[in-house]
């Protein structure tokens, strides 16, 4: 009787165990569905900001506000500025080297 009541408990804990597993498969799937989904909206978002910034550099340069070389010099300062710059809160340090490898 104790076998059979230890083979009705595992066997109750295994379909426990299953149901929680398809749970957090379930879960990862859709987050991964809205990971998939948010990262576009920002890729779209950084083309528009970049389309944005070109044609306010080349406005500025075509009238004269500022010459190329004024431009470049700002961009690698603020470029070397960003580099330097502790994170923003909330946010954590950019890693400099090879990317991590993913756990699997």
């Amino acid at each position: 009787m104790g076998d059979f009541l230890s083979d009705l408990f595992a066997g109750a804990r295994r379909k426990q165990f299953e149901e929680s597993l398809h749970q957090v498969h379930a879960g990862s799937a859709h987050l991964r569905v809205a990971q998939k989904r948010r990262i576009e909206e920002l890729r779209v978002e950084l083309e528009r900001v970049t389309l944005l910034a070109r044609a306010l550099a080349e406005l500025c340069l075509e009238k004269g506000v500022l010459t190329r070389e004024e431009l470049q010099a700002k961009l690698s300062a603020l470029a070397a500025a960003a580099e330097t710059a502790p994170p923003a809160p909330g946010r954590t340090q950019r890693r400099s080297g090879p990317p991590r490898k993913r756990r699997g």
